[in-house]
């Protein structure tokens, strides 16, 4: 019998295929070190015959353990990694730079853009949210071990940037609070 976090891992990756097979995308949220990584790698197993390519980002506190999860259980992926010495990044960043502004690089159709570490996003006024936004891909996912905040705009940041389609200006939307029992609507993004 496994444990509860092999259970987890489990209900975690049939929810992400039934995403996929919705053509849905999501926010896979968990506490941390119950296997969000793990259940993004053998969600990418299991595409194998949906190949990708696939682009992760993933801030640099997880990348050496992304790195090794994927060599570990997918041995066949082409993995390319920005991380190294000071020297090894400049040269990479160089590389990385001339991918970006390549309209080729821009407009390529990912299968799969997967962002760990999603409330780095949760500001669609960032460089870095603008710049995410503008990547082609069929599906999206986002992964967090950290709880969403109780604002509104941090979560329409998110949403919109998983549908931008369903979640569009914040400008001309209303959510309702409940609040001592009575519906309060406020103006602040469309669901």
């Amino acid at each position: 019998i496994g444990s509860d976090r092999d259970v987890v891992i489990h209900i975690g990756l049939d929810w992400l295929v039934t995403m996929y097979e919705k053509k849905l995308n999501g926010i896979l949220a968990d506490e941390m070190g119950l296997g969000k990584t793990i259940q993004t790698i053998a969600l990418l197993a299991h595409l194998a015959c949906n190949w990708g390519p696939h682009l992760i980002i993933v801030p640099t506190s997880v990348m050496l353990n992304w790195e090794m999860e994927l060599k570990r259980w997918c041995p066949g992926f082409k993995i390319l990694t920005y991380f190294g010495s000071q020297k090894e990044r400049k040269l990479k960043r160089q590389v990385m730079s001339l991918l970006a502004l390549d309209c080729s690089f821009l407009r390529k159709s990912w299968r799969y853009l997967i962002l760990d570490e999603a409330q780095n996003i949760k500001n669609f006024k960032s460089q870095r949210w603008q710049s995410l936004l503008n990547f082609n891909s069929h599906r999206r996912l986002l992964l967090t071990g950290t709880p969403l905040q109780n604002s509104l705009m941090e979560l329409w940041s998110l949403m919109h940037f998983l549908m931008p389609h369903v979640f569009q200006s914040h400008h001309n939307c209303i959510f309702i609070h409940i609040v001592n029992g009575v519906n309060i609507f406020k103006h602040l993004c469309c669901l």
